[in-house]
């Protein structure tokens, strides 16, 4: 047990990890309608992140390419 941790503590983080990764793959699918395009969900993944300093490509021309 790491040092600083009680033992109860320490088993109600791991109870609430166990119980969070079992949980994670009991989601239903979710249909939407109409489904959304390919070209929209990138435009919205694309637009959340805070810069694309790691790529060559602006926003848009992102959007463009994977799209």
């Amino acid at each position: 047990m790491p040092q600083g941790y009680s033992y109860q503590s320490f088993n109600s983080e791991e109870l609430f990890y166990q119980l969070g990764l079992r949980q994670f793959g009991d989601l239903s699918r979710l249909k939407l309608e109409p489904p959304p395009s390919l070209r929209k969900l990138v435009d919205i993944a694309v637009s959340a992140e805070e810069s694309t300093e790691g790529s060559r490509l602006s926003k848009k021309q992102i959007v463009e390419v994977v799209s």
